[in-house]
């Protein structure tokens, strides 16, 4: 398999490239929500919030900050595809863009799905800011 995705128009894409734009946010996506559902499981073990040494307060911190990781790699996935695309494309209008080769579609479908995937990840961290830890896990 080649390294380098190359179009007629010249432009080299990487195939690691291709790969982390198409399915970076995915990843993320499900590490947030797994690794959320465990941490709000096991702070509400209790029924206190408490996760180990922190506070309640404090596993809410943590808990935001895995939702902020996943969104940096979600919005990275998402710009990475859309150069990709970009590059690959030959028409400039996103809204009336055809992929008809492999990379025009591994950066079509990574600008989509990642779209998608972010305002999941926002969602399952709105509940952080507006309820309980432990209202969050049930």
């Amino acid at each position: 398999m080649p390294a380098v995705l190359s179009s007629h128009s010249g432009a080299d894409i990487s195939q690691r490239s291709l790969w982390f734009g198409a399915t970076a946010a995915a990843i993320a996506w499900a590490l947030e929500g797994a690794i959320s559902e465990v941490i709000a499981s096991e702070a509400c073990r209790t029924n206190t919030g408490s996760w180990g040494p922190l506070s309640p307060g404090g596993t809410k911190v943590v808990l935001g900050l895995v939702v902020l990781v996943a969104l940096a790699v979600s919005v990275a996935a998402i710009l990475v595809s859309f150069r990709n695309w970009r590059r690959l494309s030959d028409t400039p209008d996103l809204m009336s863009a055809e992929a008809v080769r492999r990379g025009q579609f591994m950066g079509l479908i990574g600008v989509f799905a990642g779209i998608a995937l972010t305002i999941g990840i926002v969602w399952s961290g709105l509940p952080l800011i507006f309820l309980d830890v432990c209202v969050k896990a049930r």
